[in-house]
């Protein structure tokens, strides 16, 4: 039962991402946002709504680097391969659909004032 979940999710998280990309909204994940550094560990800046570099923020939102590679998977990977391809343990799970959360808060302003969309995310 658990992994069917972590399928589903594993199939929202590539849907979103395919219409972020869609949308002109693909996130940048492999380097820092502000100073270009390659990412280790992200840290989502809620001015940029961007994913940044321990030292150029210090945002509590922490992405950690296999969420971070596992993203970037996401970007490459066709739909007939993502059950097959990914192994999420519950952390990352946690992280990427934390990220996701700001990111689309961020960078598409109606979803900001969407009961259901923030309710939604209150119960998953």
């Amino acid at each position: 039962m658990l992994q069917k979940v972590i399928i589903l999710f594993i199939i929202l998280f590539f849907f979103n991402i395919q219409l972020l990309i869609f949308l002109g909204y693909k996130p940048l994940i492999a380097n820092c946002y502000r100073c270009n550094q390659k990412l280790e560990n992200g840290f989502l800046n809620g001015t940029s709504g961007q994913l940044e570099c321990s030292r150029c923020c210090s945002s509590k939102i922490k992405i950690n680097s296999l969420s971070i590679k596992l993203i970037h998977k996401f970007f490459n990977t066709h739909i007939d391969k993502i059950d097959t391809l990914f192994n999420l343990n519950q952390q990352s799970l946690n992280d990427i659909k934390k990220y996701f959360f700001h990111y689309i808060l961020y960078h598409i302003q109606n979803m900001r004032k969407s009961k259901a969309y923030i309710n939604y995310h209150k119960r998953t």
